[in-house]
């Protein structure tokens, strides 16, 4: 009691996440046949967003080995840095704004789940380095991705696989 609120909950919104969504939109497919039920989907959430206008967003994702590798693996990670850089997801950064970050909530957040012996691993600087697999998608996807989506064809998934254990091979 008398306690003031750090921040209150007005709802959840989820998602699924692949780093194609975010291609999509940059390329203008929104509106194509393959993604157009995905992005209508998204109609209501945003009208939402508008009308709350959130002080504060929890963003919650996980991350497609942007930030993290086999050499780290967090359970459960918390950004505490002021800010963070769109990540390069294979297509390069998204030309979306950096985020930034509420360092009073993140800082309350990582104490109260470490005082209460949750494992966390706490982010101050995640930087994104680009794997040769992504390099070599990126330079060849017309040869190996199919022409009306972004699904890689046959010989494409084949192509990858063998970067892939070329990739091993190396290391």
């Amino acid at each position: 009691m008398g306690e003031k609120l750090m921040a209150r909950i007005t709802a959840g919104v989820g998602c699924s996440h692949v780093p194609a969504i975010g291609v999509a939109m940059d390329t203008g497919k929104t509106h194509e046949a393959y993604w157009k039920p995905v992005f209508d989907g998204f109609k209501k959430s945003r009208e939402w967003m508008e009308k709350q206008n959130p002080d504060i967003i929890f963003l919650v994702y996980n991350d497609h080995c942007t930030a993290f590798d086999a050499s780290c693996i967090p359970t459960f990670s918390l950004g505490c840095a002021a800010e963070f850089k769109p990540a390069d997801e294979g297509w390069g950064p998204r030309p979306v704004p950096i985020v930034k970050n509420h360092q009073k909530m993140a800082s309350h957040i990582a104490q109260s789940l470490i005082l209460d012996e949750f494992d966390l691993t706490i982010m101050n600087e995640m930087e994104v380095e680009i794997h040769d697999l992504y390099s070599f998608a990126k330079t060849n996807a017309a040869k190996i991705q199919k022409k009306a989506d972004v699904h890689y064809t046959r010989a494409g998934s084949i192509q990858l696989a063998e970067e892939v254990v070329k990739t091993l091979k190396i290391q």
